[in-house]
């Protein structure tokens, strides 16, 4: 007897702080599955959001839709009507884990869970503590912490790495000023310590959370790119072909931290955190990134965008690399491109490929 198996890849992410952990869950047709994701303990979910990526699916409804103490089978999609309820009815310590019942093959996939919960009132000069927690993880796993706003452009609130933080990646608003609220990240906590909270601390904070491997580098290639201004520039870059791209900046040395060159995340990009002299001028070559194709073009160059353009990826892998421990690991790609325009007209380029794993 033959029998097929089902690879389940879930993400948990929480919307106040957004906790990233993946996990993957093997079932038999017929079997139940349990969702694992957890949000803070002590905080009030007003909604959760499970839900698969692919855009076919997420345009027809959710795997699961709970908002104000009720879930909604009218967001549903059909397919998962009636098959699905969270493990725990009260949420308790945070746990939002659904059961898929009843799975089929058809059910092979990424399920994304979304929590957001209450908003954090705070009075200036006070200190407050952003909940943030990943199962599964502790001291000893090597994990990188991310804690970001998204209004600070490339720089962290918090940058957390090789068991201390790091304070080269660190915006410099937040400098002395915040801190894990336990480096041990006993059982998975990585809630966010800012001290002395000013009016200017205001916006949506994003914690993210994956195990860290050691890096090496993979190949290098150096190609000659030759372009007229007013021509358009080919910015080649090459990600993984085998990963769920989430996040793509292409930003130029010289710019200031929250300016890019372009910015892609969410299978949409963002004009509102490009720089001016590049709205309306960059566009994907491949808007579905076939193959982690995610170069750009720039149209109608000019001798001012001489400068360092790099390229950098941040993917979820969906399928083929699978930590031992069940975790599955995020890694990036970096390219730079050493971009010239002479008096000349003679737009001159070094086209560097680097890989990290």
């Amino acid at each position: 007897v033959h029998q097929s198996l089902l690879y389940i890849f879930t993400c948990c992410s929480d919307i106040f702080g957004s906790i990233s952990s993946y996990y993957t869950s093997i079932q038999l047709p017929g079997q139940d599955a349990t969702l694992q994701c957890w949000g803070p303990r002590d905080a009030h979910i007003t909604l959760l959001e499970w839900s698969r990526p692919e855009p076919e699916l997420i345009s027809q409804g959710y795997v699961f839709f709970f908002q104000d103490q009720r879930s909604y089978e009218n967001y549903q999609h059909e397919s998962f009507k009636g098959r699905v309820e969270l493990r725990d009815s009260s949420m308790k310590d945070g746990d939002v884990s659904a059961i898929l019942r009843n799975v089929s093959v058809s059910d092979t996939g990424t399920y994304d869970c979304q929590i957001t919960t209450i908003q954090i009132n705070i009075t200036a000069g006070q200190n407050v503590i952003l909940p943030c927690r990943a199962p599964n993880i502790d001291s000893n796993s090597k994990a990188v912490v991310e804690w970001s706003r998204a209004d600070l452009g490339k720089d962290y609130v918090l940058l957390y790495r090789d068991e201390q933080p790091d304070p080269e990646e660190q915006h410099p608003s937040f400098k002395n000023r915040v801190d894990l609220q336990d480096r041990q990240m006993k059982d998975g906590d990585v809630s966010l310590i800012l001290k002395d909270v000013t009016i200017n601390d205001t916006g949506t904070y994003e914690c993210r959370v994956f195990r860290r491997r050691t890096n090496r580098r993979k190949r290098l290639d150096v190609t000659e790119l030759i372009v007229n201004p007013g021509q358009d520039a080919p910015l080649q870059c090459q990600g993984p072909r085998d990963a769920e791209i989430t996040l793509l900046e292409w930003n130029r040395a010289d710019l200031k931290s929250d300016d890019y060159v372009f910015l892609y995340r969410n299978q949409r990009p963002y004009e509102n955190y490009q720089h001016e002299s590049f709205k309306g001028r960059v566009k994907l070559m491949d808007p579905s990134m076939k193959d982690g194709n995610v170069s750009v073009t720039l149209r109608n160059v000019k001798l001012n965008d001489t400068g360092t353009y790099k390229c950098q990826i941040t993917t979820k892998e969906t399928e083929s690399v699978v930590h031992d421990s069940g975790q599955r690991i995020q890694r990036e790609t970096r390219q730079s491109i050493n971009l010239t325009v002479t008096d000349s007209g003679e737009l001159r380029g070094s086209l560097y490929y680097l890989f990290f794993f």
